[in-house]
């Protein structure tokens, strides 16, 4: 159960990345209230993963597996259209990779929520007559395949050396170490 909170709690960087390029592009005081929608999705997708878990544990994963396809639809969304509105010099390469990315998340979670209900525990009651893979427990590893193919193509979408790309992260999470002063000009003359 801890795993899977941790799970959804790492759609907080997921949600940051895509609300900081959407912050990038469209300078607007309305973002602030997006971060904040954001940090209440976060906890409320906490809270019902949780309740739901213990009341259905049959349906936990399936919980988890709509929670995040939604996380990652909504930045492979926002990434499109940024994508559409900077209009980068090529389409299909490095720049295409968070948005085909994101949609490789969304089709993987809600595959692991779907298949957990035929081949994962439980299917164990039936001996997993329904299913499709050979192995119960196998589409486990079908999952994290395509998630970490997606995770590494995030990675090289947000590192894609464009200047419109330098995402902003909200000023709560920005500070200094160390105060600057700035240089003040001495007005003696020698």
């Amino acid at each position: 159960l801890m795993a899977r909170v941790v799970t959804i709690t790492s759609l907080g960087p997921l949600l940051a990345a895509a609300n900081g390029m959407g912050e990038t592009i469209w300078p607007s005081k309305r973002w602030q209230e997006v971060w904040i929608v954001s940090i209440i999705f976060l906890l409320a997708s906490l809270a019902g993963f949780l309740t739901l878990s213990l009341m259905l544990r049959d349906f936990g994963l399936l919980t988890l597996g709509c929670i995040m396809a939604t996380g990652a639809s909504y930045a492979g969304a926002l990434w499109l259209v940024a994508m559409y509105k900077v209009k980068f010099p090529r389409f299909f390469g490095q720049n295409a990779a968070g948005p085909i990315a994101a949609g490789c998340l969304v089709g993987s979670y809600l595959f692991l929520g779907f298949a957990d209900l035929t081949c994962g525990p439980p299917g164990h009651a039936d001996c997993y007559a329904r299913c499709f893979v050979p192995e119960g427990g196998l589409h486990y590893l079908i999952w994290m395949g395509a998630a970490m193919l997606a995770h590494c193509s995030i990675w090289l979408f947000l590192n894609e050396d464009e200047p419109l790309l330098r995402i902003i992260w909200p000023k709560i999470l920005t500070f200094r170490l160390f105060h600057q002063e700035e240089p003040v000009e001495s007005t003696e003359t020698q």
